[in-house]
């Protein structure tokens, strides 16, 4: 690794598990809103179509800024530009607190977005400098699993809260975003000075044309890269508006079922990225890591499809959830170890894009779907496109790129 450009640190396992805890905040303040959405909007007239809305706006401007933020990052700084996306998504919270129509939620919900693509490609960054490539796919599963903490107790807290007012928790996930800001301004790691005249020196103004120079090349196989990315988020995206009604009313469970079920996948995305993230560090390639992540994405469908009680959901939410768990550090460990490490952030960023389209389109696409052919029909093409996902696994093969 050259450590030039790269941030620091003394205490990498610290210094990861801050940046862990500072994510898991940020995730359950994200989350914590989510089960009273709903009940917001039929205050204001909305429904299932504003809500399809509200989530688009978010991925919308997660696509856009991205890139955009990842590249700000490595021409300031990764620490300026977290610091940045907190605060932006502080603000956010609170637009989100006075919003009084449908159009002010949208906004909210598109700034909070954009500012939300600031943060993470900038963390994962920051734990890639300092874990080294001994480490790096199994700091970056510590940093990932705080964002699954958050993602697991963000729903079931805002549940709980509603109880004591519609509002509430829109007022916690505020204060949740302010400290977190405040906890990052403190324990947040710092590169030193010699690193920050480096970068300085190189600043350049970045066009998408630039952008494309510093990709990790062959650039196809950034594009095949982002392509399994975005599959990989997108089959998830499908079936998500249909999941709740297929198994209420065609699986015949009740909703402690179905609270069971995501709460099993997200203990098992959990557990296996704490355990089992660092596998791929210790192997000469990341790529059989990848395709077996990929590939118990794809068998998670296929159970979906075939299942017939609580007990077949809950093993498909475990394979799901360990499939996830090795997927994800491996794919970052992967695209920053071929990166030139003055514009890691921004390839994560663009990166990150592939993620943000699967976020306003998937939903969109899968209720019609889902509307249209039925859930079995979702589950073949989640299946159809898993398995295309897995065959595009074994033509990654990049060059370490520095950019002249």
């Amino acid at each position: 690794m050259d450590y030039k450009y790269a941030f620091h640190s003394d205490r990498p396992l610290f210094d990861t598990i801050v940046l862990s805890l500072s994510v898991a905040l940020v995730g359950t303040g994200f989350a914590i809103i989510f089960p009273i959405f709903p009940k917001v909007l039929e205050t204001m007239g909305g429904g299932a179509f504003e809500l399809g809305l509200i989530a688009s706006s978010f991925g919308i401007s997660f696509t856009i800024f991205s890139p955009i933020f990842g590249n700000l990052a490595d021409k300031w700084g990764k620490r300026k530009m977290i610091l940045t996306g907190m605060l932006g998504f502080t603000v956010s919270n609170l637009l989100l607190i006075l919003a009084d129509s449908i159009t002010m939620l949208v906004v909210a919900r598109f700034i909070e977005g954009a500012f939300s693509s600031a943060v993470f490609p900038a963390s994962v960054s920051i734990v890639s400098d300092i874990a080294g490539d001994k480490n790096r796919a199994k700091y970056i599963g510590y940093l990932t699993a705080g964002n699954s903490v958050g993602l697991i107790i963000g729903p079931v807290l805002g549940g709980y809260l509603y109880n004591f007012g519609l509002y509430m928790p829109f007022y916690v996930s505020f204060l949740f975003s302010a400290f977190t800001f405040i906890f990052f301004m403190f324990k947040l790691p710092r590169s030193n000075s010699i690193v920050s005249e480096i970068i300085a020196d190189d600043r350049v103004k970045m066009s998408y044309k630039e952008i494309l120079r510093i990709l990790p090349k062959p650039i196809h196989v950034f594009i095949i890269f982002g392509v399994i990315d975005l599959i990989a988020a997108i089959t998830w995206m499908l079936v998500e508006p249909g999941i709740s009604f297929h198994i209420y009313n065609v699986l015949l469970l009740q909703p402690a079922d179905f609270g069971l079920f995501v709460s099993v996948y997200g203990v098992s995305v959990l557990l296996s990225q704490i355990l089992f993230s660092g596998i791929s560090d210790r192997m000469s390639s990341r790529i059989p890591v990848i395709a077996f992540g990929l590939s118990l994405n794809t068998i998670f469908f296929y159970l979906l499809l075939i299942t017939t009680d609580i007990t077949y959901l809950l093993i498909s939410a475990t394979i799901a959830g360990i499939g996830l768990g090795l997927l994800a550090p491996a794919m970052k460990a992967l695209l920053t170890e071929v990166s030139d490490q003055r514009y890691t952030t921004t390839i994560l960023g663009v990166e990150g894009s592939f993620v943000g389209m699967s976020i306003f389109a998937g939903p969109l696409i899968g209720g019609y779907l889902y509307d249209t052919y039925g859930m079995e029909f979702v589950l073949i093409t989640s299946i159809i496109m898993g398995g295309i996902s897995v065959i595009f696994s074994f033509f990654i093969r990049f060059k370490k790129h520095i950019v002249d």
